[in-house]
């Protein structure tokens, strides 16, 4: 039923999940939908969302290329030398978050043009694990097979997810056409330090580092 995937949608957006919508319908009255629904419309929503920000993080590298075209005074080549804006972000304070996230934006046009999330958790382990065992060879033979779908993608601290998600931004950019080759960003140095130990364009292709004058004002 739409209603119920509504209801699902808005509880994922605010970051709940099916416990939250039973204690609602309790307090409405109403009949809950199972958890495998719940699931099953999680999947769905998953899917759909995957595919709408795709879409519009190919749009904008589209965009940004285009606009880098246009300008007589940028160098045109078939990889694009542009200074981005990167930035990390958890949902929680304190660095203890289980996820983060990491987006660069084009500095010129101001698009974002890729991004990547971190997670020290994922859930549907969590749940089989419970019914199976952790330490069960049911479970182990079960996460041989969930590798590819698992969201646990990082061991570090939640600290260091802004360090891991931008170099597996920078590692790919090539990919889309551009260099990241001036970054804006805050006072914090150890992520532009990890990206200048990787060398990841080469001698040629130096990264720089700008300071956002926000942050350089708040010293």
């Amino acid at each position: 039923f739409d209603i119920n995937l509504r209801i699902d949608a808005a509880f994922s957006y605010i970051g709940r999940g099916y416990s939250a919508i039973e204690q609602f319908s309790m307090f409405m009255n109403m009949h809950p939908f199972s958890q495998s629904t719940y699931d099953k419309y999680v999947k769905l929503l998953s899917v759909d969302v995957d595919n709408v920000t795709q879409n519009f993080i190919h749009e904008s590298r589209h965009l940004v290329k285009a606009a880098y075209k246009e300008n007589k005074n940028s160098e045109q080549e078939e990889v694009q030398n542009i200074a981005v804006s990167f930035d990390g972000s958890w949902p929680t304070r304190g660095h203890k978050s289980r996820h983060g996230i990491g987006c660069v934006i084009d500095v010129e046009t101001g698009f974002a043009i890729d991004f990547d999330i971190m997670s020290k958790y994922c859930e549907m382990c969590t749940k089989v694990a419970a019914e199976l065992g952790e330490n069960s060879p049911e479970f182990e033979i079960w996460q041989e097979g969930h590798v590819g779908s698992c969201q646990n993608n990082h061991t570090g601290s939640s600290g260091a997810m802004e360090t891991a998600v931008a170099e597996i931004i920078w590692k790919r950019s090539q990919e889309y056409g551009f260099r990241y080759t001036t970054m804006l960003s805050d006072g914090d140095s150890k992520t532009f330090s990890h990206l200048q130990n990787l060398n990841i364009y080469g001698q040629k292709y130096e990264i720089k580092k700008e300071e956002c004058i926000n942050h350089v004002g708040k010293r």
